[in-house]
């Protein structure tokens, strides 16, 4: 999985769900294996990608609680990614980044729409959860 695809898991199923939950705070473990050269967790998010994850919490707890969001640093095996993810986490964190939403909106429609894995986790999970959370429409 790649930027694009963690940017549509967050934004069509993490948001809508966090939205009608309403925390009151965001407590993120914030683990970086998901790294693209990570050597355990064989996925292909970027630094960048960390960046858009972040905003998205960001405009999450800005929307339920205030802007209350703590991240905790818990792991991840390649040092230099780690290292360069963090930065770009911080200055997300910072506004110093600030992704648009235009931004999110364009990377978010960069997974295939019709047969992708990423829609087929998707729609199983909305289909396991909407009896629980009626917030997808």
């Amino acid at each position: 999985m790649d930027n694009a695809q963690y940017v549509k898991i967050y934004r069509r199923l993490l948001t809508p769900v966090a939205l009608a939950f309403k925390p009151e705070l965001i407590l993120v473990s914030a683990g970086f294996d998901i790294y693209y050269q990570d050597p355990l967790g064989e996925m292909k998010v970027t630094p960048r990608g960390f960046a858009y994850l972040t905003r998205i919490l960001m405009d999450i707890a800005d929307a339920c609680c205030q802007g209350r969001l703590v991240l905790a640093l818990e792991g991840g095996y390649h040092i230099e990614g780690i290292t360069e993810s963090v930065k770009m986490v911080l200055k997300e964190l910072r506004d110093e980044t600030h992704v648009p939403e235009e931004e999110l909106f364009r990377i978010e429609n960069e997974v295939e729409e019709r047969f992708s894995p990423t829609n087929l986790v998707i729609n199983s999970v909305i289909e396991e959860i909407e009896p629980l959370w009626r917030v997808f429409k």
